[in-house]
């Protein structure tokens, strides 16, 4: 039996095509594969890692914190740097930390050259 022009095996795959059937499924973050990086999946206070400093390098740091809160998303993890106290303790994002708990960022795919 079809509904709305729609074949049979249509509607059974997809129950929201039926006349009083459920709604469609939301589109969301959950939805898709690929989800935002959880920083608490990986890294735990007390763990030792090499943190970028505001001068562009990067030093010996040990963790603090670790935030999954939204307001925290783009800089969720607190670190200490190593022989300095809170004075320069910062909330850093995980493109600006180095260890290797952290999950290796995909290299960027280099462009074919044209001849």
């Amino acid at each position: 039996q079809a509904f709305f022009g729609l074949s049979a095996a249509v509607v059974a795959a997809r129950p929201w095509c039926r006349p009083g059937g459920p709604p469609p499924p939301r589109l969301g973050a959950s939805t898709f594969p690929l989800r935002r990086l959880m920083a608490s999946e990986y890294l735990q206070a007390g763990d030792r890692l090499r943190a970028e400093y505001i001068d562009g390098e990067y030093y010996a740091a040990e963790v603090l914190a670790v935030s999954d809160a939204k307001k925290r998303a783009k800089a969720p993890v607190k670190v200490r740097y190593a022989g300095y106290g809170e004075e320069a303790d910062a909330w850093l994002p995980l493109s600006s930390l180095r260890s290797k708990k952290l999950p290796k960022e995909p290299a960027p795919k280099a462009k074919a050259k044209a001849k």
